[in-house]
């Protein structure tokens, strides 16, 4: 360590830019005073405490995901009928809904009283029952009745693809069984979705209306 001009090691600007002001490192042999280890701990301790308030709202936000999306968007749940066909349709009508509505489709090997369960549970804003004919309209208000049974009060929309002279009839049973609304083409039953959705919750809708630009 070379000294200053003056003599005093203490004077001499050690900031590495000269021969006779190397720089060097000065030991302090005082303990820290307390203000200086709050300072320390906090500087350390800081960001650990927010990394685990971030983890607890993470595990929260994974916790009640389910809870959280169905007050986002609204989440209708499709059922089938009889064959496994019907399935596809529900997934073009989940690909059609993206950003507009959730659908989630219930597994079709559990019974009709398990099905109504799982929609009471869950309350959805509409439900969906496929139906490729020929077949399957017995199963369809047997499941229809099921899920009155459980207490579901939702609107409930059979999709019964195809063309019927005797429709107006076959709605009725349908009625009867518990369904709101009936439609015969893919369509024509996203566009009763939305319809639903748009009917009981008028706030989104109005937002929808105001707030998303129309093609």
């Amino acid at each position: 360590m070379l000294p200053s001009p003056s003599g005093n090691v203490e004077d001499a600007p050690h900031d590495g830019t000269t021969a006779k002001g190397p720089l060097y490192v000065k030991e302090v042999k005082d303990d820290l005073p307390l203000a200086s280890w709050a300072t320390t701990a906090g500087a350390i301790l800081g960001p650990l405490a927010t990394a685990g308030l971030v983890s607890v709202f993470a595990m929260f936000m994974l916790i009640h995901r389910e809870d959280l999306r169905d007050r986002i968007i609204s989440v209708v749940i499709g059922c089938t009928s009889h064959h496994f066909s019907e399935t596809l349709v529900l997934n073009l009508l989940r690909i059609g809904g993206a950003g507009l509505y959730q659908l989630d489709s219930v597994d079709d090997e559990i019974l009709p009283q398990a099905v109504g369960q799982e929609i009471a549970r869950r309350e959805p804003s509409a439900v969906v029952i496929v139906l490729l004919p020929k077949g399957g309209f017995a199963q369809a208000r047997h499941l229809c009745k099921a899920i009155r049974g459980e207490g579901y009060t939702g609107p409930i929309l059979v999709s019964c693809l195809g063309k019927f002279k005797n429709f107006d009839k076959l709605f009725v049973k349908f009625r009867k069984a518990g369904a709101t609304s009936m439609t015969t083409s893919h369509s024509q039953t996203r566009s009763k979705i939305e319809s639903i959705l748009k009917r009981r919750d008028p706030v989104t809708a109005a937002m929808e209306e105001h707030l998303i630009p129309r093609n």
